[in-house]
């Protein structure tokens, strides 16, 4: 988390504003797992208990909010999913980790690697992107894909 914390502070010296969520619950994090039928990967769990969700400037990481897990709010990561099931298609298997105006960077739990990491790929509806992965996992794609730009 420390690569986190340091990436968060470049951000925030270099001008923007950065917001979290704050803490997530175990037994948040596990609602909304249950919810969504799948366990996160341990990088994305380690980021939910130490920010909930995050957004720099209008770019949300979808996560865990304090209003709850399943609240019906943009930024959740169970209401993210399912709206871009339910209005592009979203595959099962992909879980959303930050919207984008023509689709979502998302978990790919089809993919799930030993250490149970995931990689994180990028969805956009009518086209095949998604099967070609942007990052290893999603601290790798935190830092190096959104906290770096």
């Amino acid at each position: 988390m420390q690569d986190i914390e340091n990436a968060i502070k470049a951000v925030t010296n270099a001008g923007s504003e950065v917001w979290t969520a704050g803490a997530a619950s175990a037994s948040d994090i596990g609602v909304a797992e249950q919810a969504l039928s799948t366990e996160f990967p341990p990088s994305y769990r380690r980021f939910l208990a130490a920010y909930g969700a995050l957004s720099v400037g209008d770019s949300c990481v979808s996560g865990v909010l304090q209003e709850g897990p399943l609240t019906d709010e943009g930024g959740n990561v169970y209401f993210d999913t399912l709206s871009l099931r339910r209005d592009f298609g979203l595959p099962y298997e992909l879980i959303v980790v930050c919207v984008h105006e023509d689709g979502a960077y998302c978990l790919d739990t089809s993919r799930r690697q030993a250490d149970g990491e995931c990689p994180i790929v990028n969805f956009e509806r009518h086209s095949i992107q998604h099967e070609k992965p942007v990052a290893p996992n999603f601290e790798n794609w935190l830092i190096d894909f959104k906290l770096a730009r």
